[in-house]
């Protein structure tokens, strides 16, 4: 039985030459997400500081996907802002952190207390 669909996503770690044909990969996948099965996400950027993939992604997920799908981030690395974004856009969000938490600076670890608390 599957019970999700990922890790699937945009990895702007890759050279530049690639991003229009993951975002093509992207697109057709996120053609299969269902409300029954979890979306694991992979959102990754060569600049931690720089949120425009999770906004590139935010908007792409709501173009396929119903506001009530179950999205699951792998290995999430953006700020509180956002975690706002997509929490308040697709309510059944989840944010997974890895051991890397412990070298977070100050703005990435906002957005880890902010399910703490």
């Amino acid at each position: 039985m599957t019970v999700g669909l990922g890790e699937i996503g945009l990895d702007w770690t890759e050279p530049e030459s690639s991003w229009d044909k993951q975002e093509e990969v992207f697109r057709r996948l996120l053609q299969y997400a269902c409300v029954g099965r979890v979306l694991v996400l992979h959102l990754r950027s060569k600049n931690s500081h720089d949120s425009t993939i999770y906004h590139k992604g935010l908007e792409m997920v709501k173009e396929y996907c119903a506001v009530r799908q179950p999205i699951h981030h792998h290995c999430f690395g953006g700020n509180s802002q956002v975690v706002s974004a997509w929490s308040s856009a697709l309510p059944n969000c989840y944010f997974g952190f890895t051991a890397n938490v412990s070298s977070l600076g100050p703005e990435k670890l906002s957005a880890v207390w902010n399910f703490c608390v």
